[in-house]
């Protein structure tokens, strides 16, 4: 709550550092991304994330916390430091969920991984690698028209968001929060959305969030041939062309 002399009082967290940031952080009411991303990374400093550090985490972002942040920071810091069979894996290497005593290099890989992109998925050819998409996020709206099925056996996922694009375009837009530093977090759910499909359009389960919302950030980084077109989602077009949309590229990511 506010005092009287209109500073914000914290109160629910025991450790120093993080009680001294929040006092900083929430004076405008809410945390930021990239304010949640200073915090969780100053557990990793001193090299070791302390059970009285990992339980001030856990309250800051639980469903039910006194603090306000946008919903895709609150979902991607609860992915950092609740369990998330997710975490198991960093780049290839064993990594794992937070625990009291955990390193502080954990901490950063799974601050690089819900909040920066950072975990790329395993190639399935020597001919590709990742490359950086210039790309628009959308370019116009998105439609069926998005759709190339590249070098992966996925077209009912792809199938699926097109169809959805093609009737309901703000339905996908809506899935994508763009960082503003060459990143984007992606809305996904699981459990029951209800009807999909009511009077010819997409009903509002999939716009409203009914069921759970999960997030995922993924990089501009994208599988690509030698010459720069795109292996998988948008086969065909170049990962260095402006005029490249990205949306279904970066979803399949």
């Amino acid at each position: 709550p506010d005092n009287p002399q209109g500073d914000i009082t914290i109160i629910g967290i025991n450790y120093g550092g993080i009680h001294q940031l929040m006092q900083t952080f929430y004076a405008d009411g809410s945390i930021d991304r990239n304010e949640m991303i200073q915090l969780l990374r100053s557990a990793a400093i001193d090299g070791t994330v302390t059970a009285t550090e990992l339980a001030d985490f856990r309250f800051i972002v639980a469903a039910n916390s006194p603090f306000s942040m946008p919903d895709h920071v609150r979902g991607l810091a609860r992915n950092v430091v609740y369990d998330n069979p997710a975490n198991l894996k960093f780049q290839g290497q064993t990594a794992g969920n937070l625990s009291a005593g955990s390193s502080g290099d954990l901490m950063n890989q799974l601050v690089d991984k819900w909040f920066l992109g950072a975990d790329l998925p395993t190639l399935t050819s020597p001919t590709i690698s990742y490359r950086y998409a210039v790309g628009s996020l959308f370019n116009g709206a998105s439609t069926i028209a998005d759709s190339r099925q590249g070098m992966l056996g996925d077209c009912y996922f792809l199938a699926s968001l097109v169809s959805i694009a093609q009737v309901n375009p703000t339905a996908i837009q809506n899935m994508f929060t763009d960082n503003g530093d060459g990143t984007f977090t992606i809305r996904f759910y699981q459990g029951s959305l209800g009807l999909f499909w009511q009077g010819g359009l997409i009903s509002a389960g999939f716009l409203s969030g009914s069921g759970v919302a999960d997030y995922v950030t993924v990089s501009r980084d994208l599988p690509t041939f030698s010459n720069g077109g795109l292996a998988y989602s948008g086969y065909g077009r170049s990962a260095l062309s402006a005029d490249t949309p990205l949306w279904l590229a970066l979803a399949e990511k």
